[in-house]
């Protein structure tokens, strides 16, 4: 049987935390990959995911590690903090997965600011047989920024080997949830805590240069070769998402708006227009929005109407 360890330095993450204004949010709808590590451990059962406040993502972190025990149980990484960062530069929140049983925090380590972390590597420990067994003892991350800078917090245990590739997402992703693999207490049996993580990566906004107009997108036209009447049924975004019936900015209680949004919608296929559309509301994954000054769906949490059937002519 083990016992809890905290130091100072669990404190002052606490304290950090305390000063945040923002919020963890249970899902993000702006999701591009999951992934987890291809050399983990088998053992334990996963943690709800957890994710950075909309228009945030993971700039850096830190980990709570069991020192070795010398010839007691071995656990080594037990738990991960990440730190969330807006597009300004300035951290927002930590989420923790899952606080892990035994150990200590270490200090954190960041990303250079304006960066975000966008592939991991975990060093597991395979299993060992009738040997004491640990899992996961470490995890590193790289960096967006020109150079790839590597971070890796301090406190990694010793043993195992880092995944041989790095894990990476899709292109212009950076990593903003994730979710722990964790083997609860076992009493006089052989513990491991951590074993996995698993990150989501979320879709980075694309950068406007300063000072240069933006041209506006060319105005959707009618296809000549489109004739007749086609019905979408249930018409989805990026990732599953339901399309509003609203363009960006509009209302979409109003019937105007509606039949805004709908033409819009029509005219992004290469109809004319919307001669009829059924709504239905109380999306619990948000909506997406379509912003004509980018000429792109948007995500929109906050939006719950949307399209369920459009009938284009």
């Amino acid at each position: 049987m083990k016992n809890n360890v905290w130091i100072a330095s669990g404190l002052a993450l606490s304290l950090i935390t305390s000063t945040l204004t923002a919020s963890a949010a249970s899902f993000r709808n702006d999701i591009t990959g999951v992934k987890n590590a291809p050399n983990a451990t088998p053992w334990g059962g996963w943690s709800t995911a957890i994710y950075c406040p909309g228009g945030s993502y993971v700039g850096g972190y830190s980990m709570r590690v069991e020192p070795n025990q010398g010839g007691g149980d071995d656990t080594a990484l037990n738990a991960v903090a990440l730190y969330c960062y807006d597009r300004a530069g300035n951290m927002v929140e930590r989420i923790v997965p899952h606080p892990g049983f035994w150990g200590n925090w270490g200090e954190g380590a960041n990303c250079p600011k304006g960066s975000y972390a966008t592939a991991f590597k975990l060093k597991v420990e395979p299993p060992q047989g009738n040997g004491d067994d640990t899992g996961a003892n470490s995890v590193t991350f790289g960096c967006s920024n020109s150079n790839s800078t590597v971070i890796e917090a301090s406190g990694g245990a010793q043993w195992g080997a880092w995944t041989p590739n790095w894990v990476t997402g899709p292109p212009n992703s950076a990593i903003c949830g994730v979710r722990a693999k964790v083997e609860g207490q076992q009493g006089r049996g052989d513990d491991t805590a951590l074993n996995d993580l698993e990150f989501s990566w979320c879709k980075l906004p694309q950068p406007i240069s300063q000072g240069t107009p933006q041209p506006k997108p060319p105005t959707p036209t009618p296809n000549a070769g489109n004739s007749g009447i086609r019905l979408f049924e249930n018409p989805v975004g990026e990732n599953g998402i339901p399309i509003d019936v609203a363009l960006k900015g509009a209302n979409g209680l109003d019937p105007n708006a509606r039949q805004l949004g709908a033409d819009t919608f029509c005219r992004l296929r290469g109809y004319g227009k919307a001669v009829n559309f059924q709504l239905a509301s109380g999306s619990n994954r948000g909506t997406l929005q379509f912003d004509p000054s980018t000429g792109s769906w948007t995500p929109c949490a906050s939006c719950g109407m949307y399209f369920t059937r459009v009938a284009c002519q």
